[in-house]
């Protein structure tokens, strides 16, 4: 996507786009993946292998069902893509230089911040994926529903394990990437 942008693809408009489309595309097959785990998880379908629960939700809610959750998960994705990237840029400009450690470990900073900081939006991601109920009348979970529930302390659960898997995950995808633009750039 940066090169699609064309030459100036290192401007942080550019890549808060070019994130953002990436994640998207991404998010086609993610989220019926995540609606599968997510119900596994809190025991919706117990005693359910993952193919069973993809048919079970394919006839009781139909395609849909498997994409529940996919205007939400855009909305928590692009605001993440958005804000990660540039961050991530900037640190590395500042303080990684050609270190890939470093850049791995500004990747993992980048990554923590807009985690917490995106905790609310995937909140209201998880809430609409877990539910199930198919009434028209019922208001979808949002944000005033959680604020109702616990002020901040709703828009923010779950905040610390997320900082802390999405930190990981930060260091890990960043190192990695760093590492495979380096072999790409030396051949």
């Amino acid at each position: 996507m940066k090169r699609a942008i064309g030459p100036d693809r290192q401007n942080p408009l550019s890549l808060s786009i070019s994130s953002s489309v990436s994640e998207v595309v991404a998010c086609t097959i993610r989220v019926p993946v995540e609606v599968i785990k997510q119900r596994m998880q809190v025991g919706i379908y117990k005693d359910m292998n993952f193919v069973s629960v993809f048919y079970k939700i394919l006839r009781t809610e139909g395609g849909f069902g498997l994409y529940r959750g996919f205007t939400a998960t855009i909305q928590r994705e692009i605001p993440f893509a958005a804000i990660q990237f540039p961050i991530y840029e900037e640190l590395k400009k500042r303080f990684a230089g050609e270190d890939r450690r470093r850049m791995a470990l500004c990747g993992s900073v980048s990554g923590g911040l807009t985690a917490f900081l995106t905790t609310p939006l995937d909140v209201l991601k998880t809430r609409t994926m877990l539910n199930t109920k198919n009434h028209i009348d019922e208001a979808p979970p949002s944000f005033r529903t959680l604020w109702k529930e616990g002020k901040v302390r709703s828009l923010f659960a779950g905040a610390i394990p997320r900082v802390l898997w999405v930190s990981i995950g930060g260091f890990v995808f960043f190192g990695v990437y760093e590492k495979i633009i380096q072999v790409k750039c030396n051949k």
